[in-house]
């Protein structure tokens, strides 16, 4: 796959608010400090995936999968470039979960459908990685686009109704993993690839979901008596999709463009060329930081320049058939 260097800069947004998303326990915040800070940032970071989904799409647009041959030859090389480093990230969570005397039946499970941890993603991409040839078609139209965002739509206030309505507790992998529910934002990358977006259109909806999605988090957790509501909603999934707009469109593309050498952007850059190896050791890392060091909310920092260590150090003395299963190629 081709880099485009600001795609990378934006994947380097992206990793870095996934890494704060799943440091930070946002559920231990209480008063004016989360008041004033939980859920404003909690909302933000909640862009995050579907940033990375949007990317994916953009990329995903114009590939070749109009014959039978050429599918299956891309399904092949796409879906097993992420799908076996996720079974070796996995092992550990295999171990700890027969440590701890799980069901051996659901452990497996969690294990080969992308159970363990954050893995859901995994198994996300690869529907999409299936479904390409359908999902072509709809990002290449306008009418397309709004069907996917109604799917979205649709299958966001359901679990709403689930979650704080009837308050049930649903795994990650089954609420997150099915494709119906991101579905949107991958449509959107493919869209944006194929069509401009006038940039005047943008700003006003960005600003207005946002406000929205935070109202509506102090609302659920007004109404529920608890912290919650910072991820699943409706107005968080529209903030997200014209923040992706947003990011495709603004003129930040041009400045990154002109100041690639800057030491903050090409920062960024390197760590969004390395965000794929990150998202799949970031947890690990967090894990074993926290057990040895102990819970801090600013350990993101730390998380995130470990994980980049971690990976630039095994670049630098694996060969690349080992990088290749292992995610850092």
């Amino acid at each position: 796959m081709q880099r485009i260097p600001y795609f990378d800069f934006l994947r380097g947004i992206a990793i870095i608010m996934v890494v704060c998303l799943h440091c930070i326990d946002f559920s231990a915040r209480e008063g004016p400090v989360l008041n004033f800070f939980g859920v404003e940032f909690r909302n933000l970071l909640n862009a995050a995936v579907p940033l990375f989904l949007a990317i994916s799409g953009y990329f995903m647009a114009n590939k070749k999968v109009d014959s039978p041959a050429a599918y299956k030859s891309f399904l092949k090389k796409q879906a097993v470039k992420v799908y076996v480093p996720m079974l070796v990230w996995s092992v550990p969570y295999l171990v700890l979960s027969y440590l701890h005397r799980e069901s051996p039946v659901i452990t497996w499970l969690l294990f080969f459908f992308g159970g363990f941890s954050i893995y859901y993603f995994i198994i996300l991409i690869v529907q999409y990685y299936a479904l390409l040839p359908v999902l072509q078609k709809m990002g290449r139209s306008l009418r397309g686009g709004e069907i996917a965002v109604a799917i979205s739509i649709i299958c966001i206030c359901m679990l709403e109704i689930l979650f704080y309505g009837y308050r049930l507790e649903i795994p990650l992998i089954v609420y997150a993993g099915p494709f119906p529910l991101w579905i949107m934002f991958f449509v959107t990358g493919i869209y944006l690839r194929n069509h401009t977006f006038d940039t005047k259109y943008v700003y006003l909806p960005v600003i207005l979901f946002y406000v929205l999605s935070v109202a509506e988090s102090f609302i659920i957790m007004h109404c529920t008596g608890q912290v919650t509501g910072l991820g699943i909603k409706v107005f968080s999934f529209l903030f997200s999709l014209y923040f992706i707009i947003m990011m495709f469109v603004s003129p930040l593309k041009t400045h990154v463009a002109a100041h690639k050498d800057h030491l903050v952007i090409r920062g960024i850059t390197r760590i969004g060329e390395l965000s794929f190896g990150i998202y799949l050791i970031h947890m690990l890392v967090n894990m074993a930081l926290n057990k040895f060091a102990g819970y801090h909310n600013f350990n993101f920092i730390l998380v995130l320049a470990i994980s980049i260590a971690v990976i630039v150090v095994t670049m630098k003395l694996a060969p690349a058939s080992i990088r290749k299963y292992i995610g850092f190629s």
